[in-house]
């Protein structure tokens, strides 16, 4: 059965006090092989009125397992994954327009090393679900959307993203299950945060949880105070 032993390592990071075209995911350690990356990545500006966003390159072997993108100040965030081979460190995650012109942007990335997961990372995840929030909210609410019941051997991670135009993003003050279900959720790591003097920032947070049992997968987040721009996900992922 999947618990908290099975995080082999995790970190995360942000661009900081400005704008970058690219992050560096890396983890204290070299992986081992036959693992599964987790790579969690979010940028403060979501999609103009034209529908032009930035396009978000990651390295070969990641799969798509979630995504919420939308327009501005909804932030854009992505949950992807990829197997292990040993020896590796660090993946670069770049942005561009459109037009292929590299993109600049307060940026935001969390990544963990699980072992114990089945061995074809493209099936995952088992259960996904996902809720953004243009408008002011101090919670952002994500239900089971297509009504699966996760397996009994499984980690869920929870996301959160909330955007402001400027400042400092609000730090999220509790993540519960949305419906009665097994598990309860935990902080992965501590936060990232971009710190900007000027122009948009963006924090995310990551919880996870190993349920043990049949149930549903939903969460809500509750900020300290009112958030203008958020966007979360729930994924599952079995062994």
């Amino acid at each position: 059965m999947l618990s908290a032993s099975n995080i082999v390592q995790s970190n995360q990071g942000s661009t900081g006090s400005s704008n970058s075209s690219a992050i560096t995911a890396s983890l204290p350690a070299a992986t081992s092989a036959g693992h599964e990356l987790i790579l969690v990545f979010a940028t403060a500006t979501g999609y103009d009125n034209l529908g032009r966003g930035w396009i978000s390159h990651f390295p070969t072997g990641f799969n798509v397992n979630g995504s919420q993108l939308n327009f501005t100040p909804v932030p854009q965030l992505y949950i992807v994954s990829k197997a292990t081979t040993a020896g590796e460190t660090s993946w670069v995650v770049s942005i561009t327009n459109p037009d292929g012109t590299a993109g600049s942007d307060a940026l935001c990335w969390f990544i963990a090393e699980v072992s114990g997961l089945h061995a074809d990372p493209a099936k995952d995840p088992n259960v996904g679900s996902g809720a953004i929030s243009g408008s002011a909210a101090t919670s952002l609410v994500i239900t089971d959307q297509l009504g699966v019941n996760g397996t009994a051997d499984e980690v869920c991670f929870a996301t959160f993203v909330n955007r402001t135009a400027s400042g400092t993003p609000k730090t999220v003050a509790s993540v519960a299950n949305t419906t009665t279900q097994p598990g309860a959720w935990v902080r992965l790591g501590a936060t990232a945060a971009t710190s900007k003097a000027s122009g948009p920032n963006v924090r995310l947070d990551v919880y996870d949880k190993f349920p043990g049992a049949v149930g549903k997968r939903d969460a809500t987040a509750t900020w300290s105070a009112s958030v203008t721009g958020a966007a979360g996900l729930v994924e599952a992922y079995t062994s």
